[in-house]
């Protein structure tokens, strides 16, 4: 039998707001599954968009979710981890912490064959979000909670002066290439505070 494919998003930030629409914090596509995760309404939302049979995403459109309220401790690092060999299986962490977890009733879509990742975004360069990232990390496995204890001590200890504003008017996007996160834009790069990620 086939092994599970599986995808840990990690991101060390600080949410800004949490307004009435959609502010992304990523959009994803890779071998047919789509995630996104934005805020809104005081909750982040971590989910699979909806896609039409032509493959179109329904942006801001979720087929299937998990939310939790957004945490007090703005600084508390957010996992967000997906399993799949069949329907798809959302988990989500605070620190050492699953708040959320759901097995969907959704299957990855051989209709929708892009690759992205982008980080502050939606699928269409839209509802941009409003957040410090201290760090982000994307692995091809699901994390064990010794693994996440572990990331967790490393982020207690970062110095959180060191940062990359995303401000409502920018993204980053993965070059395929290279792997590293990028905005050639000026107009559309968060600005760097301390150094760069």
């Amino acid at each position: 039998m086939e092994k599970a494919k599986e995808i840990t998003l990690v991101f060390h930030l600080n949410l800004k707001s949490s307004y009435k629409d959609e502010e992304y914090i990523f959009s994803y596509g890779e071998d047919g599954l789509l995630l996104s995760a934005f805020v809104k309404n005081g909750s982040v939302f971590f989910g699979i968009p909806k896609a039409d049979d032509l493959g179109l995403i329904h942006n801001n459109e979720l087929a299937d979710f998990i939310s939790v309220e957004v945490p007090n401790d703005k600084n508390i690092p957010i996992y967000f981890l997906c399993s799949y060999e069949g329907n798809v299986k959302l988990e989500m962490w605070l620190g050492n912490n699953k708040v959320a977890e759901k097995l969907t009733n959704v299957n990855p879509s051989s209709d929708y064959q892009h690759t992205f990742y982008k980080i502050g975004a939606n699928f269409e360069h839209k509802n941009f979000g409003r957040f410090f990232l201290y760090e982000t990390m994307a692995y091809q496995q699901i994390l064990t909670t010794d693994q996440i204890e572990q990331l967790n001590d490393y982020f207690s200890k970062k110095d959180l002066s060191r940062h990359a504003n995303f401000d409502g008017n920018g993204f980053l996007f993965r070059d395929l290439n290279s792997g590293n996160l990028i905005q050639p834009n000026p107009d559309l790069r968060p600005k760097y505070i301390g150094a760069e990620l």
